[in-house]
């Protein structure tokens, strides 16, 4: 069940897109199945995987744009620990990236450090919450991801490990609390409930991701 073939480190690039365009196929199916307004008139996300010297890493735009790097899902399986699963943190990343746009929550040019790193953790949180439902949520994947795409220094637009990986945890927390209070999850219920930027901020001044 593995994205990756065999000893020799070598993508299997059609059963990777398959895998992601099941995965945010369904996604996209749950929300609109709880009567999500923003993601019902789209149903499938364009994807595609990069080579190239920048092709270790991945990007969304504000397209429903998701693209993975070939070098990013080498590096997965070479060097991760938990590569098949860091696979579906990162997916869910940038798919929360693409919904943050459909609620026109997308950086726009010139945004400070500030704005970046919150709309990271954001899609850090949302990312969580997507892998709840999608019963793919494996806490030490979540907690590689965070190291291993933490802030190298403090003039970045991303958190820390520490932060990136509480704001994850709040994703997963916050799936809970919506069903347990029996509220409706849709994508409206995620951005700008549980992983809202002004819940996003609050941790960070209160010092719950630090």
């Amino acid at each position: 069940d593995s994205i990756f073939s065999g000893e020799n480190f070598e993508i299997d690039t059609e059963l990777s897109m398959r895998k992601m365009q099941q995965e945010l196929s369904s996604l996209v199916d749950y929300f609109k199945g709880h009567g999500d307004r923003k993601l019902r008139s789209r149903s499938k996300v364009c994807l595609g995987i990069f080579e190239g010297r920048d092709s270790n890493r991945a990007y969304a735009n504000r397209y429903y744009a998701i693209a993975m790097g070939a070098n990013l899902l080498r590096n997965l399986q070479e060097n991760y620990q938990f590569g098949d699963d860091v696979f579906y943190v990162v997916l869910f990343h940038e798919f929360a990236h693409a919904v943050q746009a459909k609620h026109d929550l997308h950086l726009h040019s010139g945004a400070s450090l500030f704005d970046q790193k919150i709309s990271e953790l954001q899609a850090d949180c949302a990312s969580a919450t997507f892998a709840r439902i999608q019963s793919r949520y494996h806490e030490g994947a979540f907690e590689e991801f965070a190291r291993r795409f933490r802030a190298r220094s403090p003039n970045t637009g991303y958190g820390t490990h520490q932060q990136r990986f509480a704001a994850m945890r709040m994703g997963s927390q916050g799936f809970d609390q919506l069903r347990s209070q029996r509220v409706r999850i849709d994508s409206d219920s995620i951005l700008n409930g549980i992983c809202s930027r002004r819940a996003i901020i609050d941790n960070l001044e209160n010092g719950h991701v630090d």
